[in-house]
């Protein structure tokens, strides 16, 4: 056998026939495959390549593989990887024993004995997806030979037929029909009307906003001036998923330290205040509470922080696949922020284009997670220049794909950072602006913040206008009346000047 082309012709099974049995010219055309890639493939996994690595960035599936006993090994590496087993010469053997068409460990000590390198795993990988896509072509180019020679078909289904399977490409790419679709819409809708006091999307502990927003689903960005909350925020929700709902939240903290966000915490969740921790300066109450604090280490278990600075989307999937993994789900990821993502070095590819790259990852990433990512943001100093200081979606920083990609907007807005009256006592009213949401009406949503516990909390939950069920994702929250007397006042105000 050659080492880099195998040409096999013994392979009748892709090759049409004509309608008296006869073999078709086509049965001359060589069907290409690789066994050198494809045992490289395998042998590289068992020393150790990355197997994540591999369907990740290759998208490699058995079915990508043409010789039988490399697809079967390969089987047995993902169904190991699956179960988050060891994978080497020894468990791969003890795995495949007992199937008909293993070749036994001899086969094994001949795909490493051929030298691969892990290092090169993704190199084989590519050979091996490349011959597959070149079989697929060869045996969509049979399929159409064999409708178009069937003459009692009518020449416009042929047409569609054709558009349609290179339009899909191959078997790696989902696509379904509607009519395919419809029953789990149907499950769904059922689900939903047997939970109706339910949050459809991932709750985050403040009424108004899972009320108004039925929680948060998809990529969820946050943003806000510095100074106004956005981490303590994202750590709020963080805690209640992972303490009142008992699930795995994985928190990136690309610019604070894991031992800061772990003050932050403990100040939220024992109302001792921050400054208090920093300093060490503890009543005996204080104490107290923060021995109560620490009994809860069980669930203290499922908030996984990684404070790792250089962080790219690449390794941040890596560590949400591995915990997906280990806890089964997740119940959210956060990341603070977004702008602190490495981004890869393209001279021609400037600061915005590279944000909305890593926005688009994370869109998939949320997707492939089955579960929400919250994204904070960085905004412009756009807003300070106005008289009105609420943000609005033109502020996020190197926004250009941001707002796009994002299925929800959420801007922290404080009206105390702004009064120059400094000698009244701050309100403590904090807005939480949303701009932009694809599950449910924007508007505005109100919570109290306590930066001396680093806390948000609910503040004057308002009931449905439409008298839907308690948890209704329909509720639209409408000013105080105080609020609307203060805006008149502020328009007559500006009326006077």
């Amino acid at each position: 056998q050659p080492e880099a082309d195998i040409l096999h012709t013994d392979c009748q099974r892709m090759m049409p026939h004509d309608s008296e049995g006869g073999i078709t010219m086509y049965e001359q055309q060589q069907i290409p495959a690789n066994y050198e890639a494809e045992q490289a493939v395998v042998g590289a996994l068992i020393i150790g390549g990355n197997v994540d690595e591999l369907t990740t960035e290759v998208n490699l599936t058995p079915n990508d593989f043409y010789f039988s006993d490399c697809k079967l090994v390969y089987k047995c590496i993902l169904y190991l990887n699956d179960k988050n087993d060891k994978i080497d010469i020894v468990t791969v053997d003890s795995t495949l024993k007992t199937a008909k068409e293993y070749k036994g460990i001899e086969f094994l000590k001949g795909a490493i004995s051929n030298n691969p390198t892990k290092h090169n795993l993704i190199y084989y990988g590519k050979i091996v997806k490349e011959y597959a896509k070149r079989r697929w072509y060869i045996d969509m180019s049979n399929k159409i030979l064999t409708m178009a020679g069937n003459t009692t078909l009518p020449i416009e289904k042929i047409s569609d037929k054709v558009e349609y399977m290179l339009a899909t490409e191959s078997d790696s790419i989902n696509v379904n029909t509607a009519d395919d679709l419809i029953m789990q819409t149907y499950d769904t809708i059922a689900k939903a009307s047997e939970n109706k006091g339910s949050i459809p999307g991932q709750a985050t502990g403040f009424d108004n906003i899972d009320l108004k927003m039925g929680g948060i689903d998809g990529l969820a960005v946050l943003g806000a001036r510095p100074g106004m909350g956005k981490t303590a925020f994202a750590l709020n929700v963080a805690e209640h998923i992972v303490y009142n709902e008992l699930k795995p939240v994985v928190f990136f903290s690309l610019e604070m330290g894991a031992q800061q966000l772990m003050l932050r915490l403990v100040s939220s969740m024992t109302r001792i205040k921050y400054s208090a921790l920093r300093y060490g300066e503890l009543e005996d109450d204080d104490w107290t509470k923060l021995a109560s604090f620490m009994n809860q280490s069980e669930k203290t278990k499922k908030l996984l922080i990684c404070d790792e600075p250089k962080m790219t989307v690449r390794k941040i999937r890596s560590v949400c696949r591995r915990l997906k993994k280990q806890y089964g789900s997740l119940g959210a990821v956060i990341v603070d922020y977004l702008q602190l993502i490495e981004m890869p070095n393209n001279k021609n590819c400037t600061k915005t284009q590279a944000v909305g790259d890593v926005s688009r990852e994370l869109k998939i990433l949320t997707k492939e997670l089955g579960c929400p990512i919250i994204a904070l943001s960085q905004l412009n100093r756009a807003n300070e220049q106005r008289s009105d200081k609420r943000p609005t979606l033109a502020d996020l920083r190197d926004s250009g794909a941001i707002e796009q990609d994002a299925d929800s907007v959420m801007f922290i807005h404080n009206e105390d950072a702004y009064r120059k009256d400094k000698s009244q006592p701050p309100t403590g009213k904090v807005e939480i602006l949303l701009p932009k949401s694809r599950f449910s009406q924007t508007g505005t949503m109100f919570l109290k913040f306590q930066p001396e516990y680093m806390k948000f909390s609910n503040w004057n939950v308002k009931k449905d206008p439409f008298n839907r069920s308690k948890n209704s994702a329909a509720v639209w929250d409408k000013p105080d009346e105080n609020d609307k007397e203060n805006a008149k006042t502020g328009e007559a105000e500006k009326e006077e000047k």
